[in-house]
Protein backbone atom coordinates (compact mmCIF):
# COMPACT_ATOMS: atom_id res chain seq x y z
CA UNK A 1 0.00 0.00 0.00
CA UNK A 2 1.14 3.19 -0.91
CA UNK A 3 1.47 6.69 1.17
CA UNK A 4 -0.71 7.97 -1.68
CA UNK A 5 -3.74 5.12 -0.58
CA UNK A 6 -2.97 6.04 3.00
CA UNK A 7 -4.17 9.38 2.42
CA UNK A 8 -7.08 8.42 0.43
CA UNK A 9 -8.69 6.74 3.38
CA UNK A 10 -7.53 9.18 5.65
CA UNK A 11 -9.94 12.06 3.26
CA UNK A 12 -12.35 9.24 3.60
CA UNK A 13 -12.46 8.88 7.41
CA UNK A 14 -12.54 12.31 7.31
CA UNK A 15 -15.86 12.55 6.22
CA UNK A 16 -17.38 9.83 8.29
CA UNK A 17 -15.71 11.89 11.42
CA UNK A 18 -17.82 14.72 10.56
CA UNK A 19 -20.71 12.58 10.56
CA UNK A 20 -20.20 10.91 13.68
CA UNK A 21 -18.20 13.06 15.99
CA UNK A 22 -16.17 9.69 17.16
CA UNK A 23 -13.59 8.14 15.17
CA UNK A 24 -11.17 5.75 16.11
CA UNK A 25 -11.23 2.39 18.21
CA UNK A 26 -10.12 0.81 21.26
CA UNK A 27 -6.54 2.57 21.31
CA UNK A 28 -6.95 5.98 19.59
CA UNK A 29 -9.55 7.74 18.90
CA UNK A 30 -10.56 11.48 17.60
CA UNK A 31 -13.32 13.24 19.16
CA UNK A 32 -15.62 16.45 17.79
CA UNK A 33 -18.09 17.51 20.53
CA UNK A 34 -19.92 20.65 19.77
CA UNK A 35 -16.87 21.28 17.93
CA UNK A 36 -13.89 21.08 20.28
CA UNK A 37 -11.98 18.56 18.67
CA UNK A 38 -9.05 16.43 20.05
CA UNK A 39 -6.99 13.19 19.39
CA UNK A 40 -7.02 10.67 22.19
CA UNK A 41 -5.00 7.49 23.40
CA UNK A 42 -5.86 4.82 25.55
CA UNK A 43 -4.61 3.51 28.93
CA UNK A 44 -5.50 -0.30 29.57
CA UNK A 45 -5.26 -2.29 32.83
CA UNK A 46 -4.83 -6.24 32.88
CA UNK A 47 -5.04 -7.94 35.50
CA UNK A 48 -4.06 -11.94 36.18
CA UNK A 49 -5.05 -14.29 38.79
CA UNK A 50 -1.82 -14.12 40.17
CA UNK A 51 -2.40 -10.96 41.24
CA UNK A 52 -0.39 -9.18 38.65
CA UNK A 53 -0.96 -6.00 36.51
CA UNK A 54 -0.27 -4.77 33.43
CA UNK A 55 -0.81 -1.36 31.88
CA UNK A 56 -0.63 -1.27 28.11
CA UNK A 57 -0.07 2.25 27.38
CA UNK A 58 -0.66 2.87 23.76
CA UNK A 59 1.55 5.66 22.91
CA UNK A 60 0.71 8.77 20.22
CA UNK A 61 4.54 9.88 19.15
CA UNK A 62 3.84 13.51 18.97
CA UNK A 63 1.88 15.31 21.53
CA UNK A 64 1.21 18.09 23.94
CA UNK A 65 3.49 18.86 26.85
CA UNK A 66 0.68 18.07 29.18
CA UNK A 67 0.37 14.62 28.12
CA UNK A 68 3.69 13.10 28.32
CA UNK A 69 3.38 14.67 31.86
CA UNK A 70 0.86 12.47 32.10
CA UNK A 71 2.28 9.74 31.09
CA UNK A 72 5.66 10.32 32.47
CA UNK A 73 3.56 9.85 35.88
CA UNK A 74 1.84 7.00 35.04
CA UNK A 75 5.00 5.08 34.43
CA UNK A 76 7.01 6.82 37.92
CA UNK A 77 5.98 4.55 39.98
CA UNK A 78 5.79 0.61 38.28
CA UNK A 79 7.88 -2.05 39.10
CA UNK A 80 9.56 -1.97 35.56
CA UNK A 81 8.07 -0.23 31.81
CA UNK A 82 9.01 -2.39 28.56
CA UNK A 83 9.23 -0.04 25.68
CA UNK A 84 9.68 0.09 22.19
CA UNK A 85 12.69 1.32 20.28
CA UNK A 86 14.62 0.32 17.41
CA UNK A 87 18.10 2.50 17.33
CA UNK A 88 20.39 3.07 14.26
CA UNK A 89 23.86 2.73 14.86
CA UNK A 90 23.58 7.06 14.09
CA UNK A 91 21.42 6.45 17.99
CA UNK A 92 18.66 7.91 16.17
CA UNK A 93 15.22 6.72 16.00
CA UNK A 94 13.04 4.98 13.12
CA UNK A 95 11.16 7.72 12.96
CA UNK A 96 11.97 10.71 14.08
CA UNK A 97 9.16 13.68 13.87
CA UNK A 98 11.12 16.50 12.96
CA UNK A 99 8.47 18.16 11.75
CA UNK A 100 6.42 18.28 15.39
CA UNK A 101 7.75 21.56 16.55
CA UNK A 102 5.83 23.45 13.47
CA UNK A 103 2.67 22.25 14.85
CA UNK A 104 3.25 23.23 18.12
CA UNK A 105 3.86 19.46 19.70
CA UNK A 106 6.26 17.87 21.23
CA UNK A 107 8.01 14.47 20.37
CA UNK A 108 8.15 11.45 22.53
CA UNK A 109 11.92 10.68 22.30
CA UNK A 110 12.66 14.31 23.50
CA UNK A 111 10.50 14.56 26.54
CA UNK A 112 10.16 10.64 27.92
CA UNK A 113 13.51 9.63 28.90
CA UNK A 114 13.60 5.42 28.93
CA UNK A 115 17.12 4.89 31.05
CA UNK A 116 18.00 3.04 34.09
CA UNK A 117 17.10 -0.19 35.75
CA UNK A 118 13.10 -0.36 35.42
CA UNK A 119 13.61 0.26 31.98
CA UNK A 120 13.69 -2.14 29.76
CA UNK A 121 13.71 -1.91 25.78
CA UNK A 122 11.42 -4.52 24.35
CA UNK A 123 12.27 -4.69 20.45
CA UNK A 124 14.40 -5.91 18.03
CA UNK A 125 17.84 -5.47 16.85
CA UNK A 126 18.52 -3.02 14.15
CA UNK A 127 19.67 -5.59 12.14
CA UNK A 128 16.17 -7.88 12.81
CA UNK A 129 14.02 -4.66 12.14
CA UNK A 130 15.77 -4.39 8.39
CA UNK A 131 16.31 -8.04 7.51
CA UNK A 132 11.93 -8.22 7.94
CA UNK A 133 10.37 -4.87 7.37
CA UNK A 134 8.48 -4.08 4.46
CA UNK A 135 9.17 -1.53 1.95
CA UNK A 136 8.57 2.00 3.41
CA UNK A 137 8.01 5.53 1.50
CA UNK A 138 7.76 8.19 4.19
CA UNK A 139 4.82 10.33 3.63
CA UNK A 140 4.32 14.12 3.29
CA UNK A 141 4.62 16.26 6.97
CA UNK A 142 0.82 17.03 8.02
CA UNK A 143 -0.35 20.42 6.99
CA UNK A 144 -2.11 20.79 10.04
CA UNK A 145 -2.66 18.86 13.75
CA UNK A 146 -6.09 18.18 12.26
CA UNK A 147 -4.50 16.06 9.12
CA UNK A 148 -2.07 14.34 12.04
CA UNK A 149 -5.13 13.11 13.95
CA UNK A 150 -6.75 12.10 10.66
CA UNK A 151 -3.51 10.08 9.60
CA UNK A 152 -2.99 8.97 13.04
CA UNK A 153 -6.34 7.02 13.38
CA UNK A 154 -6.70 5.70 9.82
CA UNK A 155 -3.15 4.20 10.80
CA UNK A 156 -4.53 2.47 13.47
CA UNK A 157 -7.98 1.30 12.73
CA UNK A 158 -8.66 1.08 9.12
CA UNK A 159 -7.68 -2.52 7.78
CA UNK A 160 -6.26 -1.39 4.50
CA UNK A 161 -3.66 1.64 6.09
CA UNK A 162 -3.23 -0.76 8.91
CA UNK A 163 -1.96 -3.62 6.65
CA UNK A 164 1.02 -0.95 5.65
CA UNK A 165 2.12 0.07 8.96
CA UNK A 166 2.13 -3.35 9.96
CA UNK A 167 4.66 -4.20 7.44
CA UNK A 168 6.34 -1.41 7.22
CA UNK A 169 6.96 -1.48 11.14
CA UNK A 170 7.24 -5.34 11.29
CA UNK A 171 4.41 -4.39 13.96
CA UNK A 172 3.96 -8.14 15.01
CA UNK A 173 7.54 -9.42 15.24
CA UNK A 174 8.50 -6.26 17.70
CA UNK A 175 5.43 -7.18 19.77
CA UNK A 176 6.59 -10.56 20.16
CA UNK A 177 10.06 -9.48 21.30
CA UNK A 178 7.86 -6.92 23.92
CA UNK A 179 6.04 -9.99 24.79
CA UNK A 180 9.39 -12.29 25.63
CA UNK A 181 10.43 -9.14 27.80
CA UNK A 182 7.38 -9.05 29.50
CA UNK A 183 8.04 -12.87 30.31
CA UNK A 184 11.23 -12.25 31.80
CA UNK A 185 9.87 -9.40 34.23
CA UNK A 186 7.16 -11.67 34.63
CA UNK A 187 9.51 -14.61 35.87
CA UNK A 188 11.68 -12.09 37.89
CA UNK A 189 8.83 -11.30 40.48
CA UNK A 190 7.21 -7.82 39.00
CA UNK A 191 3.78 -7.45 39.86
CA UNK A 192 3.18 -4.05 38.50
CA UNK A 193 4.82 -3.73 34.73
CA UNK A 194 3.93 -1.10 32.11
CA UNK A 195 3.87 -1.29 28.16
CA UNK A 196 4.85 1.84 26.53
CA UNK A 197 3.82 1.16 22.94
CA UNK A 198 3.06 3.21 19.77
CA UNK A 199 -0.89 2.79 19.35
CA UNK A 200 -0.42 0.83 16.59
CA UNK A 201 1.18 -2.01 18.71
CA UNK A 202 -1.84 -1.79 21.00
CA UNK A 203 -4.35 -4.04 19.89
CA UNK A 204 -1.73 -7.36 18.55
CA UNK A 205 -0.06 -6.82 22.17
CA UNK A 206 -3.63 -6.71 23.84
CA UNK A 207 -4.57 -9.73 21.99
CA UNK A 208 -1.00 -11.62 23.01
CA UNK A 209 -1.36 -10.68 26.96
CA UNK A 210 -5.33 -12.28 26.62
CA UNK A 211 -4.61 -15.20 24.84
CA UNK A 212 -1.11 -16.42 25.52
CA UNK A 213 -0.65 -15.61 29.16
CA UNK A 214 -3.89 -15.17 29.96
CA UNK A 215 -4.61 -11.57 31.52
CA UNK A 216 -7.83 -10.20 31.73
CA UNK A 217 -8.90 -6.44 30.41
CA UNK A 218 -9.99 -4.50 33.85
CA UNK A 219 -10.13 -0.71 33.21
CA UNK A 220 -9.36 1.76 30.84
CA UNK A 221 -9.14 5.78 30.79
CA UNK A 222 -8.69 8.36 27.97
CA UNK A 223 -5.99 10.45 27.40
CA UNK A 224 -5.65 13.77 25.23
CA UNK A 225 -3.16 13.85 22.86
CA UNK A 226 -3.64 17.37 21.43
CA UNK A 227 -6.52 19.79 20.55
CA UNK A 228 -7.13 20.81 17.21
Amino acid sequence: MTPRKVHLITALLAIAFAASGVLGGDYVRAIDDAGYRCLQSSITTYTHASDVRVTLIAAVHVGDGAYYDHIRRQIATADSVIHEGIVRSQRTPIARFDWAESLGLARQTSVIRCAGARYIRGDLTEAEFDRIRAPFAPGDTPASRAALADSIVACVTNPNARQYVVGAFAIEQRNRAAIAALRARLARGDRDIILLYGAAHAQDLSDRLTRELGFAEQAKSWLRVFDY
